[in-house]
Order: C-alpha cells, then sequence, then structure tokens
C-alpha cells in the first residue's frame, strides 16, 4: 500500500505544475476523504538534539509548508523566529508550489546548552531526512506563516482543496516564551504584609 502510494505520488509531482498551487496540505481533489491529522513535536530530548517526526499520509495532499512563528512582530520569513515547521512532501522532490505530497514532517525548534532557541535551521532539516534548505520554505509563495499560539499547545490548520474539501490540521507545540510578569509590589504594600 505503502510503495503504490508512494509511486503514485511520484508520478503526480512529475506531472503537477506550478499554475495549480494549491494551499499545503490541502487534499487533491479524488484521492480520498479530507483528513483530519493532529501532529505534536516530539519529547524534549537532550539540549542540542533535532526535534522531528514524520508520518505517511492517509491520502495525497499539496505540497508545501506550515511555518508556526515564535513572534508576530518580527519577520515572518526569518528561520530564527520559527517555532516549528509542518513540511508535506515526497522523499527525493521539493516541497514545490502545485505539487503533491505523500508524507509530513514536523520539525520542531530546540534549545542549546545554554537554552537559547536557535529557530529552524538546515541542520534540523536535515536530520529529519529533508533534502532541502530552510530558504526553500522562507521564499515560497505557498509557505503559510502562522502566529505560535500563545495561551496553549494547539495550533490549528485548514486547508481547502480545488474541490471544497477542508482538511484540519493541529500543531501541537510548546507556546512562546515570554518573560513572566513581575508582580508589582510597594514598600506600603511590603509593609502590610508583614503587620
Amino acid at each position: 500500500m505503502k510503495l503504490t502510494l508512494l509511486l503514485c505520488a511520484a508520478a503526480l509531482v512529475l506531472s503537477a505544475g506550478p499554475a495549480h498551487a494549491q494551499a499545503p496540505g490541502a487534499p487533491v481533489p479524488g484521492t480520498c476523504l479530507s483528513p483530519a491529522l493532529t501532529i505534536a513535536e516530539p519529547p524534549n530530548g537532550p539540549a542540542g538534539e533535532p526535534e522531528n517526526v514524520t508520518i505517511t499520509l492517509q491520502c495525497l495532499v499539496f505540497a508545501g509548508a506550515v511555518v508556526l512563528t515564535e513572534d508576530p512582530t518580527k519577520d515572518q520569513r526569518d528561520p530564527h523566529n520559527w517555532s516549528d515547521v509542518l513540511v508535506f512532501y515526497v522523499p527525493g522532490y521539493l516541497p514545490d508550489p502545485g505539487t503533491y505530497a505523500a508524507y509530513a514532517t514536523f520539525v520542531s525548534d530546540h534549545e542549546d546548552a545554554a537554552g537559547n532557541s536557535t529557530g529552524i535551521t538546515d541542520a534540523d532539516f536535515a536530520a529529519a531526512g529533508l533534502g532541502f534548505p530552510v530558504s526553500l520554505v522562507a521564499t515560497s509563495a505557498t509557505t503559510v506563516f502562522l502566529p505560535e499560539n500563545p495561551v496553549a499547545p494547539e495550533n490549528p490548520y485548514a486547508a481547502t482543496s480545488p474541490d471544497g474539501r477542508i482538511a484540519q490540521y493541529v500543531l501541537v507545540s510548546d507556546p512562546p516564551e515570554h518573560p513572566v510578569a513581575a508582580e508589582p509590589s510597594t514598600w506600603g504594600r511590603i509593609k502590610g504584609l508583614y503587620h
């Protein structure tokens, strides 16, 4: 089944053209029911270790990427600002607009030994088995950029196919880390605590 799906995807990749570009993850017309997937980043490993997970999709979808950005006030195309990337693709092919995908790989940023996030790097893509640089995703016209949910790990994404079917995805990621607000204090309040 997987081999047949991969061969069909490869044939469709070769026959698809950028003129038919669709939202990443949107179901290819006539392939199957609309997917509904929850994709979670893998548990944190040792500091500096790549974090990624790849799944085989149940039907063909349009190739491309969905990027969760850490800070909505910064450049969304800067990989240093990326928290997670979901890439729809076929191994050995670029996820070009209008092509088809049979796999989805979820790549998460990780922290270095000092606890600093490095965003998403070419090394993260290579560790996930993606044979192309992050710059391909950053510059693609069909890449979808979503601000990471600041209050919960769930980040919903919906992609509509040309025939109106909607694929529902939930990208589960650690919420962005922001400084914790300190309680305001005054001498009067402090003295009141000790009376």
